[in-house]
């Protein structure tokens, strides 16, 4: 079951989610319950399968499997997985457009990741609720929280993290009307994302730069970067 969970991940990581959900129901028809690695198969099993569920908009089947999968590792008293669940489910109802529950489960994630002190989700963490500040409007605690991320996403080194940190700068700046800024962050978002091969994230702020240069009445600029996000995507 463990094997297959894990199988089921890797489908997830690949983008092919179908067969990813496939593979978690495999899981959870072969140990409906357990202790010790069983529960860690079933608790990965409904993690994936809750990921893969928000990936295709099928949000309310999403958060009913990450729920079962928080309740999972907390009884199997894993404070890593609780918190990353906790984040994952911070993400979701910020989809939904619960904006004040994804505050709190970003806020739960954040309490764990000061006990365990794991810079990567910490910063990973800070800024979805960064995110969620800004499009709450909250611009001065956005900037603050967004500033933390990028300081911990730099002091654990990953780069990943980091470029999403700055798309979230760049977006800010954006909705504030400071258009300099925004582009300034959106062209450090594919700098540091191209160093990573995170090509959604560089797909992304070539967008974003886009708007940014449309917004600013350079329509020829706007062309050429929307073009290259296109050919990107």
């Amino acid at each position: 079951a463990l094997a297959m969970a894990l199988k089921g991940y890797v489908l997830r990581v690949q983008g092919r989610y179908t067969a990813a959900i496939a593979q978690c129901e495999a899981v959870l028809a072969l140990v409906e319950a357990g202790e010790g690695k069983e529960q860690v198969a079933l608790a990965l099993a409904h993690r994936n399968a809750g990921l893969c569920y928000l990936r295709q908009g099928e949000l309310e089947r999403g958060r009913l499997a990450l729920q079962q999968a928080l309740e999972h590792y907390r009884q199997l008293d894993l404070a890593y997985d609780v918190g990353m669940v906790h984040h994952d489910l911070g993400l979701l109802h910020e989809l939904m457009g619960d904006l004040v529950g994804a505050a709190g489960h970003y806020r739960a994630a954040l309490a764990y990741w000061e006990q365990i002190g794991s810079a990567g989700p910490w910063a990973n963490t800070l800024n979805g609720l960064g995110v969620v500040q800004t499009l709450m409007g909250d611009y001065q605690a956005a900037a603050s929280t967004l500033d933390a991320a990028l300081a911990r996403s730099r002091q654990a080194g990953n780069r990943r993290v980091e470029a999403y940190v700055w798309a979230s700068l760049g977006d800010l700046h954006r909705d504030r009307g400071a258009y300099g800024r925004a582009r300034d962050a959106y062209l450090q978002t594919i700098d540091v994302a191209e160093h990573t091969r995170t090509g959604f994230i560089v797909m992304y702020a070539l967008n974003a730069l886009g708007n940014v240069a449309r917004l600013s009445g350079d329509m020829g600029a706007a062309g050429g970067y929307l073009q290259r996000a296109m050919e990107l995507a």
